[in-house]
């Protein structure tokens, strides 16, 4: 019985890659230096930066919000709320790619351009995302650097 279900893992194993990266990693020492990056092929090519799953290129999770739900009419409402340092940054709730449900958020900005010009002043954001349910739903999870965040769903108009 054993030698089967280790027939079976490895069948099912064969083909990945662990991770899902294909290329090389170049390590950072430093905390602050970001992400890894993999090496450019040419040198006029840019490096790509190993980004988070279920996040585009250039976004990546935001350090803090508050975060409420609500649910009215077969709809959930997920609301971020919080600020950036500077202005200049787009913020947005990407769904995971887990397939689960209820659906799983990530709170995600993306900076500005380096070479932009950007208020240098507090800058508050709000945003919301939101889904289809049949069924009350308890709880959301919203993720962002601080960690996953359980969100309880009140019921009803405001």
């Amino acid at each position: 019985m054993k030698l089967i279900a280790t027939a079976i893992l490895l069948a099912a194993l064969s083909g990945c890659e662990w991770g899902g990266y294909n290329g090389p990693v170049q390590s950072s020492t430093s905390s602050t230096t970001g992400p890894a990056t993999a090496p450019a092929s040419k040198p006029d090519q840019p490096t790509t930066t190993r980004g988070i799953l279920g996040l585009p290129a250039g976004w990546e999770l935001m350090p803090s919000a508050t975060y409420t739900a609500r649910q009215s009419g077969g709809d959930v409402t997920i609301k971020a709320a919080g600020q950036h340092n500077t202005g200049g940054f787009e913020t947005k709730m990407f769904q995971s790619p887990l397939r689960i449900y209820p659906p799983q958020w990530m709170l995600a900005h993306k900076p500005p351009p380096a070479d932009a010009m950007v208020t240098q002043a507090i800058t508050p954001f709000e945003v919301t995302a939101s889904f289809r349910a049949r069924q009350p739903v308890k709880q959301v999870v919203v993720n962002d650097v601080a960690g996953r965040h359980e969100v309880n769903v009140s019921q009803g108009e405001e």
